[in-house]
């Protein structure tokens, strides 16, 4: 042991070890003197072994509180992690059950919404061909004037007679009012477009009811819209009359079966 780090108690043991010849022969040979030497060693050693004991357990327990401080420091980072993502399951969890509500609501009206837009347009779709089998057996019958076609098919000739025909509530155009739309080949929106531009609706109702399939009112020049015009004089000769001409006997009379097929 280095003579430096001794303290005063162990530099008096060690001249008291070393000092063997200050002592006297009695009590020498007795050996009371070693044994206590002995005795005092074994103290200072087992001190010594203590001291480093004392020492390393110091040093663990510094170790094991920096330790508990970074546990510390992960623990209120993972509680702020679990409480963010609580928060989110929490959401999550509403937000489905939202959906699903939703989705639960949604299959209790599909069947009832399929239905309703099925029926509408089967019923549209049928309204749509009949206007278009009128208008081609009108276009295709030998004595336009004479056809009486147009006036028996479609539309009715008052919206009272369309609605006992039909059932239900229509426009004048003869478009069931149900529907909040008018059907594909209306001249409704043409009347509009007519009146606009030249004030005179019926030329244009004319050629959008008897031409579906045309390029349109406005791309038609002077002498196709002289047609038109022409072809609704007619019509208000007609209406001042009470009526359009009576078909002769030698003119053949344009009908249509269930099936759509012509019969003259």
């Amino acid at each position: 042991m280095p003579q430096d780090n001794l303290t005063p108690a162990e530099v008096r043991l060690t001249q008291y070890g070393e000092h063997t010849k200050t002592w006297s022969t009695a009590t020498h040979g007795s050996g009371a003197e070693k044994a206590l030497y002995e005795i005092a060693c074994a103290l200072r050693d087992t001190l010594e072994e203590t001291r480093d004991q004392r020492n390393a357990a110091r040093l663990k327990v510094t170790g094991l509180e920096a330790r508990v401080s970074e546990l510390e420091a992960e623990r209120h980072s993972t509680n702020e992690s679990v409480d963010d993502a609580a928060k989110a399951l929490r959401a999550n969890r509403d937000r489905i059950a939202e959906l699903e509500q939703q989705a639960q609501v949604e299959a209790t009206l599909r069947p009832h919404r399929e239905m309703v837009a099925n029926s509408n347009l089967h019923y549209i779709g049928k309204l749509e061909l009949r206007i278009r089998r009128a208008r081609t057996l009108h276009l295709n019958h030998p004595d336009r004037d004479r056809c009486q076609h147009d006036g028996e098919a479609w539309p009715c000739p008052t919206v009272a007679a369309l609605e006992a025909a039909v059932g239900e509530a229509v426009y004048p155009c003869g478009c069931p009012k149900r529907f909040g739309r008018h059907a594909e080949g209306c001249p409704t929106e043409g009347d509009r477009a007519a009146e606009v531009a030249t004030g005179d609706t019926l030329p244009a109702w004319l050629y959008q009811r008897f031409m579906p399939d045309g390029e349109g009112w406005d791309r038609l020049d002077s002498g196709q819209r002289e047609y038109w015009e022409h072809q609704a004089r007619a019509v208000r000769r007609a209406v001042e009359r009470d009526g359009f001409k009576e078909p002769s006997q030698a003119a053949p009379k344009c009908r249509c079966d269930e099936s759509g097929a012509d019969q003259y």
